[in-house]
C-alpha cells in the first residue's frame, strides 16, 4: 500500500538536506508511505515507512519497531528480531541496514544496554561509518516488549 503528498519543512535547513532553496522559509519535497503487505498495519495510524526524497539524498524514517509476538525472547533476540525488521522495511525502497544514519532504541530496562549494544556492534561491524545513536529507559506498550528501535536511513541519488 502506497499513499504520497508533499511534505513542508520550515525554517533554514542547509546542514540537513543540502538541496536547493534550503534558506527559504518554507521549502517542499515529495513523498509516499509504503507499507509492505506481509507486515501487519498497526491499530494506530502512522506511517511504518516515511520516505522523503531530496533531490541529492532520499531519507527514509522508519517508526518504531518492536518484536511483536516474538517478545517474549530475551532482549538479544528480539533486538536481532527488530534489525531484521527494519530491513525488511528498508529493502523495497532500495535500502539496507548499512544506510542507517541514526537509530534511537527504546529499553525497558537500562541495565540489559550491554546485551543490545553487543548485537547493535554485530549488525553495524562491516559499516564504515556507524550510525548516531541514543539510548532512552522507556515503559514499552507490551509488557514482554523489551526493546524498541528508530531508524533514519539515506540514500543517494542514482544509489
Amino acid at each position: 500500500m502506497e499513499v504520497g503528498g508533499v511534505l513542508a519543512i520550515r525554517g533554514r535547513h542547509r546542514d540537513l538536506c543540502g538541496f536547493a532553496g534550503a534558506d527559504s522559509t518554507v521549502s517542499h519535497a515529495r513523498f509516499h508511505v509504503s507499507v509492505p503487505d506481509k507486515l501487519p498495519i498497526s491499530e494506530s495510524r502512522f506511517s511504518r515507512v516515511r520516505v522523503v526524497p531530496l533531490g541529492v539524498a532520499t531519507m527514509l524514517f522508519v517508526s518504531g519497531t518492536t518484536a511483536r509476538d516474538e517478545a517474549p525472547y530475551d532482549i538479544a533476540k528480539q533486538t536481532e528480531i527488530v534489525f531484521a525488521r527494519i530491513a525488511e522495511l528498508l529493502a523495497p525502497h532500495g535500502g539496507a541496514v548499512d544506510d542507517v544514519v541514526k537509530i534511537t532504541v527504546f529499553l525497558t530496562d537500562m541495565r540489559e544496554y550491554d546485551q543490545y549494544n553487543a548485537v547493535r556492534n554485530r549488525i553495524f561491524a562491516e559499516v564504515s561509518v556507524p550510525p548516531a545513536s541514543s539510548a532512552v529507559e522507556a515503559k514499552l506498550g507490551k509488557p514482554a516488549v523489551r526493546v524498541e528501535i528508530e531508524a533514519i536511513a539515506v540514500l543517494k541519488a542514482g544509489a
